[in-house]
């Protein structure tokens, strides 16, 4: 008789994107770099994602999977293992141009908590074989709001799979009003302060911590931080009441795609034991942003959303003395509020041989940038996990990043220790609190005094190049998770109203 240990774990991966198809941040390289780790410990698994317009082929001709109410499910494959990737084909993603969530205005689409419901629908119907008969989910693992009402319409419709969900930024909670209850065809016993109802308006993050099997969180700084009223966003309270079910495991990269030895889109190649790709890479990343090219200048870099979260008000507040004293120079690559915008296109007309910026968002670029910036800037007032941070130290471009979240848990302090002692320099960073401009003004200055110290420097960088961020040992954590609640079932109880 076979274990039931040495079944394959049938896992539904669920989220609102993933690259190449989509990808508006971090989610989309998660969704495609985790599931082939997850495959690797062993795992038969599948990825439900909408098909957008931007990605939108009708004339691609992929397998048909099946069909559902207002939807069908198309199949492609995601390299280089072939997984699956069940894409969601409906007007309501596929006749929808600009972004995934918003319209051009930047508001978000008023019918996402629908089309988002359609997503959670169908992943219950593929977990649970309506769709796919010969294929049945033993867990399905959702990502963020938009995949918030899968635990519940698992458990309305009685579907055997266990439910992780995975929240990689509180901040966004998938918020509605009352009569969407409605809308969506839920019961309206949902609607209570202890099911779906959080402060007046329907929540489908709530929806996803309430009624899932167990909680997981990009890092276990973060998940220790939302528990508090600080970081919780007006959800400490939930997750504090779901913290014997809530785990913090740290995203992981994928150190194939993200590999400065063998990267297409950099210009020169380079690894931990030979550096002079990396000082190449600079000069030509210095000549594409028409900067001079100076060696003995530290370049930083930003690249991320231009949002409050990312502070890059911070940065800017922080690194201006040095610019104007001609210490430094800096790249940016961002898009998003019009006030940061606004003033980055000012500073840098200001500083225009030290500072240059590009708006939008340019996957090549990102690859040059990291491979050609010395240091890389991470102010974040609250951060999950971040990706950067570990593709920067991936290529030795060392972070100064806030003590918060996921970059607490991957960035540690750089010490220099004085040389007659005969120890060792440690730590991969510089590192500030959160919110904290001189602080972050301080860690600037100590990069730059490393910089200055050219054999000590570069010890730092190759020491960081040898670190492993690969998805292996997170990905081995997520499927002990899954093992655990597949043998014990952990079920919570539900809630139910009083009759």
């Amino acid at each position: 008789m076979v274990a039931q240990n040495y079944q394959p774990l049938r896992v539904l991966f669920v989220a609102s994107e993933i690259a190449p198809w989509s990808k508006t941040g971090g989610l989309g390289d998660v969704a495609a770099a985790l599931p082939p780790a997850l495959l690797k410990q062993g795992c038969d698994i599948r990825v439900l994602a909408p098909w957008y317009a931007c990605h939108y082929d009708p004339a691609a001709r992929l397998p048909l999977v099946g069909k559902g109410h207002g939807y069908r499910i198309v199949e492609d494959s995601l390299p280089p293992y072939g997984i699956p990737v069940w894409l969601l084909e409906s007007a309501a993603f596929t006749e929808r141009t600009g972004h995934p969530y918003m319209d051009a205005s930047g508001q978000e689409w008023s019918d996402n908590p629908g089309r988002f419901n359609l997503l959670s629908r169908a992943a219950i119907a593929l977990a649970s074989g309506c769709i796919t008969p010969a294929w049945k989910a033993d867990i399905i693992h959702c990502n963020d709001w938009q995949t918030g009402l899968v635990p519940v319409w698992g458990m309305l419709e009685r579907c055997s799979a266990s439910v992780i969900f995975t929240i990689h930024n509180l901040a966004y909670q998938g918020l509605s009003g009352h009569d969407w209850l409605n809308w969506l065809a839920l019961p309206p016993w949902l609607w209570h302060p202890e099911a779906l109802e959080h402060h007046h308006y329907l929540s489908q993050l709530k929806a996803g911590i309430k009624f899932s099997h167990h909680v997981t969180t990009v890092s276990p700084s973060y998940a220790h931080e939302i528990c508090g009223p600080e970081a919780g966003m007006g959800m400490d309270g939930v997750l504090r009441s779901r913290s014997d079910s809530l785990t913090g495991i740290t995203n992981g990269i994928d150190d194939q795609v993200w590999n400065p030895a063998t990267d297409p889109y950099i210009p020169h190649h380079y690894d931990a034991d030979d550096l002079s790709g990396k000082f190449l890479a600079k000069t030509a990343l210095q000549q594409e942003f028409g900067l001079p090219h100076r060696a003995n200048i530290p370049l930083i870099a930003f690249i991320g959303r231009l949002v409050y979260q990312k502070g890059i008000d911070l940065l800017l507040d922080a690194i201006t003395d040095y610019l104007k004293h001609d210490m430094v120079q800096l790249v940016v690559l961002g898009a998003g509020g019009w006030f940061y915008e606004h003033r980055l296109r000012e500073m840098s007309f200001h500083f225009s041989k030290r500072m240059a910026i590009r708006t939008g968002y340019d996957e090549p670029l990102a690859h040059r940038i990291e491979a050609g910036a010395d240091f890389f800037a991470m102010p974040s007032r609250f951060e999950p996990c971040g990706l950067n941070q570990l593709y920067s130290l991936r290529y030795g471009t060392l972070p100064i990043a806030a003590q918060c979240g996921g970059l607490k848990d991957t960035v540690s302090d750089i010490n220099l220790v004085p040389s007659a002692t005969g120890a060792t320099d440690s730590g991969n960073g510089f590192t500030f609190p959160p919110g904290d401009t001189g602080g972050l003004h301080h860690a600037i200055g100590r990069a730059l005094h490393l910089y200055e110290q050219t054999e000590r420097w570069q010890l730092r960088v190759r020491s960081a190049m040898r670190e492993d961020h690969s998805w292996k040992s997170s990905a081995h954590a997520y499927y002990q998770l899954y093992q655990a609640i597949r043998e014990n079932r952990c079920h919570q109880t539900r809630w139910v109203p009083s009759i």
